[in-house]
């Protein structure tokens, strides 16, 4: 955070984040309306500076315009890659969303997950992103402690014939808070596509891509190690994808060895 004073004398000044998972849930919420509004350039930035500041029109247009102008250089960051990955939408209408970076998430849900996303990024279609906030937000378990959260988990297991009981309640939740869902989707989405390079190499980490080689990547990790393929479905996102990195590392030190 980064605090910027505008008037000495009566102490009026305003907090910046720096980063987007410095953002609170209100700024990510109106931030992912703003990605989606049409503003570019200086425009964009204007704009999310204000939402940043905390400040309604009137009292931003009271800090001078001078400091407005510097104080965008500490929002460019908006224009940049979305580094989103704090879980900011824990819950909402009763229904609890996956945890920050995926740790909670498993990989039957992010196949899914993946699916929505990637109709939604071709198709552009409202549908497809109900799709997926209905996959990833559920349900609290019945009679669960949800403060201590034992299982590390508070929603229902993932089951796909839920999905559209699932869906016509999200569709009816504010736009806004559905694209913030997908800002924070798309934040931990390349959070993973930059952790795990060996699995998802640069020229291969578009949506398209990811999209067609999880059914494979399942397949391939499921034996006497991981269990069976529903096994491997069942395993949290981050474990599936630390083995297979182990075993794309064993196999090239074992490529090393053998003779020419």
């Amino acid at each position: 955070m980064i605090e910027l004073i505008y008037h000495r004398k009566s102490g009026r000044h305003f907090i910046l984040p720096q980063e987007w998972n410095e953002v609170s849930g209100r700024q990510m919420v109106r931030m992912a309306g703003l990605r989606h509004s049409g503003l570019t350039g200086n425009d964009q930035l204007a704009r999310g500076l204000q939402i940043l500041s905390n400040k309604n029109l009137l009292r931003f247009c009271f800090i001078p315009m001078d400091l407005r102008v510097r104080a965008m250089e500490h929002v460019k960051w908006i224009l940049e890659e979305n580094t989103l990955t704090q879980q900011l939408i824990p819950k909402y209408k009763g229904f609890y969303g996956p945890d920050g970076h995926f740790d909670n998430l498993r990989m039957n849900e992010f196949n899914h997950a993946e699916m929505a996303y990637h109709l939604l990024v071709q198709e552009k279609d409202i549908t497809h992103l109900d799709q997926l906030v209905a996959i990833l937000y559920r349900q609290g378990k019945t009679g669960y402690d949800h403060e201590r959260n034992p299982d590390g988990d508070n929603r229902i297991p993932f089951n796909f014939g839920d999905i559209s009981w699932h869906k016509k309640r999200v569709a009816q939740w504010p736009l806004s808070v559905k694209q913030a869902i997908m800002l924070w989707y798309d934040g931990c989405r390349l959070f993973m596509l930059n952790n795990y390079p060996l699995i998802f190499p640069k020229k291969e980490s578009g949506p398209a891509n990811l999209n067609e080689g999880l059914f494979a990547l399942m397949h391939s990790v499921a034996g006497d190690k991981y269990g069976t393929f529903e096994d491997v479905e069942n395993s949290f996102v981050h474990k599936i994808m630390m083995a297979l990195t182990i075993m794309i590392e064993e196999s090239k030190e074992l490529e090393k060895r053998m003779p020419v």
